[in-house]
């Protein structure tokens, strides 16, 4: 490779380092839309994140995002001016590590992405702008989160130094989401009717419901069926899509063929169990439901 253009990529990459530090990227891919959220900000003649000017950003004129993580001990904001403009202002506060974000003032903040052991953690960037390395602190005045990382409410205030100089970012962020909705729970029955099917398979029936809609795309019931006969217990195994689960229940049909082609479901008592696996499209994750067991008995289709 031409060492002019070796040299160029080292110096590309080093600036891409210095605007965009560990940890400081586009997060809204992966957080959740703010109800309503406001930040303002006002930056000394100096500061190279804010540039010296004030900044107002409020929803509905401006999109807001946030996110906890699994623990608890870092919040995420993002604000975009529009959908379409492709500047944003992020902003991360973490308690020091193994513990809670909590209500109080935490001091002698670092880098949230790199901070040490027992130090909180502040970034704040946008337009392209960020400290490599920073000083300060902030206050939270009101914090509350679900396990799922979905935030019910955040209000801090904060200051910012790039490394150790005096110019300071000042600012403000607090936003606000209603109650998020109960994670996805499924109902199913079983019925004790089945019918053999071509090729020694058997068919199976039943229900599901649930208390909110699954991602049609990504959810499913499993089944299972087990039949002792004189040659041996007969198995098959199937999971079927779940293409709708309202929250009256709707009809589900199944076929499961043996998984012994030499050894065909007959007609007799069988042991049936199911469970769901639904993908929760607010929580994006899945939520397996309790196995559940049953008898059905085969019969000529």
């Amino acid at each position: 490779m031409n060492r002019r253009i070796v040299r160029l990529l080292v110096v590309l990459a080093a600036l891409s380092f210095v605007l965009f530090p560990a940890g400081v990227g586009n997060a809204e891919t992966t957080l959740e839309t703010v109800q309503s959220g406001t930040l303002t900000m006002a930056s000394d003649p100096g500061d190279y994140v804010g540039q010296g000017r004030s900044y107002s950003f409020a929803t509905p004129g401006n999109l807001f995002f946030a996110r906890s993580d699994e623990a608890g001990s870092q919040i995420s904001v993002t604000v975009r001016p529009d959908a379409v403009d492709s500047t944003y202002w992020g902003l991360q506060f973490a308690a020091p590590w193994g513990q809670q974000l909590l209500p109080g003032t935490y001091t002698g903040v670092q880098r949230a992405s790199s901070r040490g052991s027992g130090a909180p953690g502040l970034d704040v960037y946008g337009e392209f702008r960020a400290c490599g390395a920073l000083t300060g602190t902030f206050t939270v005045l009101d914090v509350s989160y679900e396990p799922s990382g979905y935030v019910d409410r955040f209000h801090a205030t904060f200051e910012e130094h790039c490394g150790t100089l005096t110019p300071a970012l000042r600012g403000e962020v607090d936003v606000t989401n209603p109650p998020p909705p109960p994670p996805i729970a499924a109902q199913i029955t079983l019925d004790s009717g089945a019918e053999l099917a071509a090729h020694g398979a058997a068919r199976v029936h039943g229900t599901i419901s649930c208390n909110r809609e699954s991602d049609p795309a990504m959810s499913m019931i499993q089944i299972s069926l087990s039949e002792p006969t004189k040659a041996a217990t007969v198995t098959g195994a199937i999971a079927i899509s779940v293409p709708s689960c309202p929250a009256t229940p709707v009809a589900w049909t199944a076929t499961l063929p043996p998984t012994d082609p030499k050894h065909p479901f007959l007609k007799g008592s069988a042991s049936l169990t199911t469970y769901a696996a639904l993908r929760d499209p607010f929580y994006g994750e899945y939520v397996y439901g309790d196995p559940l067991t049953g008898n059905a008995t085969l019969k000529d289709g």
